[in-house]
This record gives structure tokens, sequence and C-alpha cells, in this order.
């Protein structure tokens, strides 16, 4: 997404764009039983020293996703670091658990299960690496010469699921 972004916002503002600790090509360090250096609040420190480094003390933070977590906890943890902020696709989390019942359960039931204590979720990882890595592969692959558009270009996805309606998802225990 950013690939596409980055450019037109760099037409007007300093863009760095940062690889969250975790992700990407970013260094992984030890995790801990609490999962402290994975949460939020360091990713959100780690993303003020890079500006500190780089001459910027207050700026601009715009997050898409799991960076849009780091943004909120970046905002509310450094606020005079931030000027301005962004948040893109991205629930309350806390609402959205209050608010939770079996259907959202079943739908969404990685979020809960990644929310297990330790060893809960690495040890199920590690046994099920490879039938969990399949969960969302897909088992068969159509290349369409276009994408159907409306008048004004937004993709019909309606007409997209016609045209690949033989390639429904099969499950198979």
């Amino acid at each position: 997404m950013w690939h596409r972004v980055a450019p037109q916002l760099a037409e007007r503002f300093a863009v760095v764009a940062t690889d969250l600790r975790g992700y990407g090509d970013s260094r992984t360090p030890p995790s801990a039983p609490d999962h402290a250096p994975y949460s939020m609040r360091e990713i959100a420190r780690d993303q003020v020293e890079v500006m500190q480094s780089l001459g910027h003390d207050r700026f601009g933070a715009v997050g898409h996703d799991r960076g849009a977590r780091c943004a909120y906890r970046l905002a509310l943890d450094l606020p005079d670091a931030v000027a301005r902020l962004a948040v893109l696709d991205i629930v309350p989390t806390a609402d959205t658990f209050a608010q939770a019942d079996p259907d959202f359960a079943r739908a969404f039931w990685v979020w809960l299960f990644l929310s297990s204590e330790e060893p809960v979720p690495e040890e199920l990882i590690a046994h099920c690496a490879g039938r969990l890595a399949a969960f969302k592969c897909p088992r068969r692959v159509r290349v369409v010469a276009a994408l159907p558009r409306s008048a004004t270009g937004k993709i019909l996805k309606s007409a997209l699921r016609e045209t690949l309606s033989d390639l429904a998802p099969r499950c198979t225990p």
C-alpha cells in the first residue's frame, strides 16, 4: 500500500517509512514471557528514536493496520512528539472484544488464539506450523487479464467473484 501513497505524500512532506520491529526486514530481538519487547509501546519508542536520529523531535504519524496500533500508542505515550495523527484500517480492540459474541469468535479466532497467555500460542504454532501456514494459502490461482471496473474505475467485486466462481475455496480437514 505505502509504495503507492508515499511518493504522493513526499511531494508535500518528508516521508520516513520504517519496518516495525518484528516485521519486514527489521531486527527481531529476543522476546520475553510478557512479550514486552514486541509491545506497541516499545515499537512506538523505536519510531521516536528513528525520527530523532533524523532530526525530527516532533512529527506527523500515519499508520495502517499494525502501524496504526503503533501510531495510537505513540500518540498516547509521547504526545509531545506527535504533531498530527492519521490511522487507517483499524478498529478499537477493547471495544471490539467488549462486544464480541460467538460469531465474532468463530470469524476472528486467530485474534483470540494469539492473545492467549504464553506458551499457548507459541507451542500450538510450533506443533501445527505446516497446517497453520497453509490455512490461508490458495490452492489454485488464476490470473485475469483485466479487473472488471465501473465507469468511475472502481473494481466490481461481484463481477470478479462471478468470473472466479469456479475457484471457490474448498475446505479439507
